[in-house]
């Protein structure tokens, strides 16, 4: 696998199993806490690349789970409806909020994370009781949403000009593959 030229990473990116971060998300003392999460039967897991569709298709599991808990009669007078929860609230970002808060989810519990399938917390995802969705969207349009929300929305020491980010996105992108081989 290939690493960047260090004029191109920043203070603070940097690599979990391979696979290249940026700061602040996803460090390795927090991976290893969530290898180990215990999911069940009724867990849904959202994973994908960063910014390709992931809170939306939440907000879509949000509300399918919602009309099932209703047409099923399991949502009784003091149940809060997860439409009416915020998104925060009823969904564990396992890298960034830790194995105590996906436990403390109330079930169905919603699981998200920015993981490839190797590195999914509960074990290998073919043998898991969970149900995973993941979500692909076109690499060209998830490198300019990348882009633009970390290195411009995001406040960053300094400004990342696109040449040098899409590097960047590309050995992110090359070191997956080349972990699959």
């Amino acid at each position: 696998m290939s690493t960047p030229n260090s004029d191109v990473l920043l203070d603070g990116d940097h690599f979990v199993n391979g696979i290249l971060y940026p700061d602040p998300v996803l460090r390795e003392e927090e991976y290893k806490k969530v290898l180990d999460f215990p999911l069940q039967s009724d867990d849904t897991f959202v994973t994908s690349y960063p910014k390709s569709g992931t809170v939306w298709t939440i907000s879509q599991v949000k509300l399918i789970k919602e009309k099932v808990q209703e047409l099923s009669g399991s949502i009784s007078g003091d149940t809060v409806p997860l439409s009416k929860m915020h998104l925060a609230d009823s969904v564990s970002w396992l890298e960034e909020d830790g194995k105590e808060f996906g436990m403390a989810l109330p079930y169905p519990r919603t699981l998200a994370c920015h993981m490839p399938y190797h590195m999914l917390p509960g074990g290998e995802p073919h043998k898991s009781p969970a149900k995973y969705i993941y979500v692909m969207r076109n690499p060209k349009d998830v490198s300019i949403s990348f882009h633009h929300y970390f290195y411009v929305l995001v406040e960053r020491k300094h400004e990342i000009k696109f040449d040098d980010y899409f590097e960047m996105f590309m050995l992110a992108i090359f070191s997956l593959s080349d972990l699959k081989r």
